[in-house]
């Protein structure tokens, strides 16, 4: 299973984890050197203590579970009840919900009305919810959830943050800090440096992407106001809006009802589909498709358009610009070449 909190018990009662550094029960037995064996000839069970559901600021109403497929002898009710109280005692001891300067190592749930001011060094949080409010995250602090109304200034450095979901709002993103996913109505504000975005989903927006920023699937709704020099999007999807994109940015594929403004320099855009419209599309930019009602307002610079198909509309083409195929009732208003 290996879920937050994944553990080893000892037969002693002992427990054996480090749930700033993993959850995995194969490499909890790595790390403090047990012999894995049928579960009746080893010192030791796999369990997991989850929230299940629960406020997880009350580990008193977390799920114990034992994750083998059959329970030792040694394991009876006494010994569990045992066990619960001390993963109870050791959850509570990492639990913040007042405010606090700097965490800067260890593992913690983050919550309540909670307020810290720096997240750093090799600190983990496991989950950040509620109201509560982190000023910077750096170094090379990870969070793995952000949701509820939980607000995060700025993530820098090589901090990561996995999840954003729910009205959490992240202001900044920055240096090589990563986000793995942004989903529900989720908010980041700008994304630059060398910071990488991997998913944006559902409503979720982004305003700023700069620099050499990433960003690798966005659909669902959401939308991407600005996006420059080296940065890149993947996929993006549904009715998706990207208003800039400049420098040698790439854009694999839109599609649904998105609406892309700008494209400049070496810009690239493989895909656009649907209703999409293209406003100007420039430097040495190319497009290969544009279908549906599609409609692009400028095409400059070295750039290839090689398909545009379905109500399509270019307005103007120019410079060395090439069209290889315009179908349908496609109309091509100026040729200024």
């Amino acid at each position: 299973m290996c879920h937050f909190l994944s553990a080893l018990v000892t037969r002693t009662s002992e427990i054996l984890c480090d749930p700033g550094t993993t959850n995995s029960h194969e490499d909890l037995i790595q790390q403090f050197g047990l012999e894995d064996d049928k579960v009746h000839n080893r010192h030791f069970v796999r369990v997991e203590f989850v929230p299940d559901n629960k406020p997880w600021t009350q580990p008193e109403l977390w799920e114990l579970m034992l994750d083998e497929v059959e329970a030792p002898g040694w394991w009876d009710v006494e010994f569990a009840a045992s066990v619960r109280r001390k993963l109870e005692s050791l959850v509570g001891q990492h639990i913040v919900t007042d405010d606090r300067d700097e965490l800067s190592s260890g593992w913690w749930i983050v919550g309540g009305d909670a307020k810290i001011e720096r997240v750093c060094g090799n600190a983990k949080i496991e989950q950040v919810f509620g109201d509560a409010k982190i000023g910077w995250v750096f170094g090379n602090a990870k969070i793995s959830r952000v949701r509820g109304n939980a607000k995060i200034e700025q993530v820098c450095g090589d901090a990561e943050i996995e999840l954003v979901r729910g009205d959490a709002k992240i202001g900044w993103v920055g240096g090589n800090a990563e986000i793995e996913r942004v989903c529900g109505n989720a908010k980041i504000g700008w994304v630059g440096g060398d910071a990488k975005i991997e998913q944006v989903y559902g409503d979720a927006t982004i305003g700023w992407v700069f620099d050499d920023a990433k960003l690798e699937q966005v659909y669902g709704n959401a939308k991407i106001e600005w996006m420059f020099d080296s940065a890149k999007i993947e996929w993006m999807f549904d009715s998706a809006k990207i208003e800039w994109v400049c420098d040698s940015a790439k854009i694999e594929r839109v599609c649904g009802n998105a609406k892309i403004e700008l494209v400049f320099d070496s810009a690239k855009i493989e895909w656009v589909c649907d209703s999409a419209k293209i406003e100007r599309v420039c430097g040495n930019a190319k497009i290969e498709w544009v279908c549906g009602n599609a409609k692009i307002g400028w095409a400059g610079g070295d750039a290839e358009i090689e398909r545009v198909c379905g109500d399509a509309k270019i307005e103007r083409v120019f410079d060395d610009v090439k069209i290889r195929r315009v179908c349908d009732d496609a109309k091509i208003e100026q040729d200024l070449r």
